[in-house]
């Protein structure tokens, strides 16, 4: 943890005067007479001085200091997650090992990249999913929001196979697929838009016009499913569980690593049973229980946002 130095205060502070006299913030004592004194034992260790017991005592004080550092420890790591993001966005783990756990705290994992490929750098990419084959994207900004199927191709490259284009008023943001269909979030809108979608050469990509549905969030951002319940989140720290039949929430968790609660979670995805989510602005992923909010893990992707492609 870093220290700030900063300029020490003579008020109550004792400082050399130039005549060689001690001063301070009770007076000036001027070259004082030595005094020899007998050693004072009632005053140290309760007169236990250089006995067996007052070396005890001493270890055991030593060791309860010890014990309170530990504790400290998390709550040290923690504000270095939190804090080393500066405004570029980048996410630092300072003095933490990855894969290193603490009793109590998510486990910090690093990441390697398997195999890259390019992006359209001009698509606002707000939702992400791989289904048969495919990957299929979510686009913001107003006049430029979409839903495509992208094919990955050989050295790295991509193929977009088709587009829907949405509205100068819409901003598209998280995206799942749901029991045959895509379902799409707009940003600061309760409305999801329906997509009917089949991957592939021949295949089709199709906005259901007149089955779009709202739900009781006035804001979207991330949206994933466990197969039974839509997950999704907004701007803040909750994660909603909403129902598919009739669109309504059926309870909601805070988002939570030990005691802070983590805000704009964005893109979901649901992974072994686990919500994974980028939290924006920052370089990471945090791996949530889904029933309790609960942080376990978190992927330190620091370093790998490497040029605008």
């Amino acid at each position: 943890v870093a220290r700030k130095a900063g300029k020490p205060s003579n008020g109550g502070k004792a400082g050399t005067a130039s005549d060689g006299s001690m001063r301070g913030g009770r007076g000036v004592v001027a070259n004082p007479p030595r005094e020899e004194k007998a050693e004072d034992t009632s005053a140290n260790w309760g007169g236990l001085a250089n006995t067996p017991m007052s070396y005890v005592l001493r270890i055991c004080s030593c060791l309860l200091s010890a014990f309170f550092a530990l504790q400290l420890l998390p709550y040290l790591r923690r504000h270095r997650i939190w804090m080393e993001g500066g405004s570029d966005g980048r996410f630092d783990v300072v003095g933490s090992q990855a894969g290193v756990s603490i009793p109590g705290e998510p486990l910090v994992y690093s990441y390697r990249v398997v195999q890259r490929y390019r992006h359209d750098p001009k698509a606002f990419t707000q939702g992400l999913l791989w289904l048969n084959g495919s990957l299929y994207e979510s686009l913001g900004l107003y006049g430029r929001s979409a839903v495509r199927e992208v094919r990955l191709v050989g050295n790295g490259g991509y193929k977009v196979l088709r587009e829907v284009a949405l509205g100068a008023q819409d901003f598209g943001e998280g995206l799942l697929h749901f029991r045959g269909e895509l379902l799409q979030l707009q940003w600061r809108r309760p409305d999801v838009y329906r997509f009917s979608a089949l991957a592939g050469e021949g295949g089709h990509l199709e906005r259901k016009a007149g089955l779009d549905f709202k739900t009781p969030l006035k804001d979207g951002w991330g949206f994933a499913t466990d197969g039974e319940v839509l997950i999704a989140t907004d701007s803040g720290h909750d994660l909603f569980h909403i129902d598919p039949t009739n669109f309504e929430i059926r309870r909601s968790v805070p988002i939570m690593d030990g005691g802070r609660a983590v805000d704009m979670v964005n893109e979901l995805e649901m992974i072994d049973g686990e919500i994974w989510g980028n939290v924006f602005g920052k370089e990471c992923i945090a791996r949530i229980d889904p029933s309790t909010g609960v942080v376990r893990e978190w992927v330190d992707l620091t370093g790998e946002r490497v040029g605008d492609d």
